[in-house]
């Protein structure tokens, strides 16, 4: 790999590491904060089920989906791959949750 694909693979995966992170903390903190009122509100419980499932829905489509630079680097697809991953527990979580 060149220098410069190199640094702008490390500077990829640095972001799809810490997205993935600040969800495992977003779930985390959702576990807390459950029982709070606006936790409780079925119009917000409603709002960020379909926020999140626009997040995953793009991610999939334009950065999973690209062709010509995630899906021509096994290392980005892997990546890429967890991040979605992590987007569909995210998901699966909030819904059984607030569903």
């Amino acid at each position: 790999m060149k220098e410069k694909e190199k640094s702008l693979f490390d500077i990829f995966n640095r972001t799809l590491v810490k997205a993935t992170k600040d969800i495992i903390d977003a779930v985390e903190k959702s576990n807390r904060v459950v029982k709070d009122t606006v936790a409780n509100d079925r119009f917000k419980q409603h709002e960020i089920l379909d926020r999140v499932y626009l997040i995953q829905d793009m991610f999939s489509r334009y950065v999973e989906g690209s062709e010509d630079v995630v899906q021509a680097d096994p290392e980005f697809t892997a990546a890429a791959a967890k991040v979605s991953d992590a987007l569909g527990e995210f998901y699966q979580l909030l819904g059984k949750r607030f569903i």
